[in-house]
């Protein structure tokens, strides 16, 4: 029983050793989506502003 725990361990450590490597790979490409998503929105901000206009002024 307990060789048989053992193995389980052991292929449960290679699955997540697996696991971590393919999140690592994964990672780098999110934070450039990420950064990129980042500058639209910041644009759309600034259109979103410049589109709007502006409040009257109290001249009287």
């Amino acid at each position: 029983m307990t060789r048989y725990i053992l193995e389980q361990v052991r292929r449960n450590g290679d699955d997540l050793a697996a696991l971590r490597g393919r999140m690592d790979r994964i990672e780098g490409p999110l934070d450039v989506m990420d950064a990129r998503l980042t500058r639209i929105e910041g644009r759309l901000d600034r259109l979103e502003s410049e589109s709007r206009p502006s409040a009257p002024s109290c001249r009287e």
